[in-house]
């Protein structure tokens, strides 16, 4: 059984949306990050981080209904909302779908405010809306709720292996009919806590190359006999693989890797032949999910885009038409998530 991307929903620094992403990976759009300062060991850090702009969820849904939903779930909300409307189809005609939400993160920016204001005044004036945005699935809630999907929920936190984990269960769902179609898909946001975390990390390395992020990416994935129509690419395979054992990468199978910015692929084939795209938009666990959108629009578009330059990419293993791509997350050194890819429009030769 083949599965279909019918639509996808990025966000980020670059915007929203998949001509927004198409722009900043083809070069048409260049975006610098901000600046937070960060206080650690007693010293103040300026830590760059990529903020993602949120503004289009207007477009879905109406301001009033967003008073009490916090930054996470609004950007949530926001992926879910592109990748339905790019798909084509209604929340009306979703009444059967999954979702499913990948975070590393979840919504610690929230949860640490909470945490805070129970602290500071006690649990009878501590925030409600804090607390009921701190709960784990409060953003998979609050898409099926505002958007009308009412099949299962689940949200998935695995770290960096989080958005693989999420397409093997969606793969799954698909797979034993338990839905007709699945929105899943990944998304983190910066705090405080990160940006302490990052400056920290940094502090270790000579040359830091990791900027921070946020934002995501959601999918509408489909069995493709029940499909509207033919979407970007068909779900070939989700997998988690010893680093040991992954395809190097080559002219007929090209390789995304989210490099998290400290050489994870180094030592394993990566560190000049595989396309890395993260360094535009932030370094954070669900840009993985970023990566698999980037992946879509390579196979609709038949063509890769390339990558930064200061990746150390040799330009000629980019191949023209690629009809699969390999999405790799470096999760530990035990496991890496691999979600493939494979062109669902191939070429026929003409007899």
């Amino acid at each position: 059984m083949r599965i279909s991307v019918q639509g996808i929903g990025p966000l980020g620094c670059f915007g929203a949306g998949a001509g927004d992403l198409e722009a900043l990976l083809a070069g048409d759009r260049v975006v610098h990050p901000e600046i937070a300062r960060v206080e650690r060991d007693g010293n103040i850090h300026e830590q760059p981080w990529f903020k993602a702009t949120t503004s289009r969820l207007e477009e879905f849904i109406p301001r009033k209904k967003l008073r009490r939903i916090d930054r996470f779930s609004t950007m949530a909300l926001l992926g879910a909302s592109l990748a339905i409307s790019d798909a084509g189809v209604s929340p009306d005609d979703l009444e059967n779908t999954g979702i499913i939400i990948a975070t590393g993160y979840g919504a610690s920016g929230t949860t640490f405010s909470f945490l805070d204001s129970f602290l500071n005044k006690g649990d009878r004036l501590s925030v409600p809306t804090h607390f009921s945005n701190s709960v784990h699935n409060a953003a998979a809630a609050h898409i099926s709720v505002l958007l009308g999907i009412k099949g299962p929920c689940l949200t998935v936190s695995q770290f960096d292996l989080s958005v693989p984990s999420a397409f093997f269960t969606a793969v799954n769902w698909l797979r034993e009919e338990r839905v007709a179609t699945v929105l899943v898909g990944g998304v983190d946001e910066f705090n405080p806590v990160v940006g302490y975390a990052t400056a920290g990390l940094n502090a270790g390395c000579s040359s830091p190359s990791a900027i921070a992020g946020e934002g995501g990416c959601f999918f509408l994935l489909s069995r493709e006999d029940a499909g509207p129509g033919t979407g970007y690419a068909s779900l070939a395979k989700v997998d988690m693989v010893d680093p040991g054992k992954t395809p190097v990468p080559d002219n007929s199978h090209p390789v995304i890797l989210g490099s998290q910015g400290y050489g994870a692929g180094k030592g394993h084939g990566f560190n000049h032949s595989s396309l890395s795209y993260d360094s535009l938009y932030g370094h954070f666990p669900a840009a993985a999910a970023i990566d698999v959108g980037a992946a879509c629009l390579s196979i609709k578009n038949k063509a890769l885009f390339m990558p930064p330059q200061e990746t150390g990419v040799d330009s000629n293993m980019i191949p023209g038409v690629p009809e699969t791509i390999l999405c790799l997350k470096p999760g530990n050194n035990n496991l890496w998530g691999a979600v493939t890819l494979e062109s669902n429009t191939p070429d026929q030769e003409t007899p």
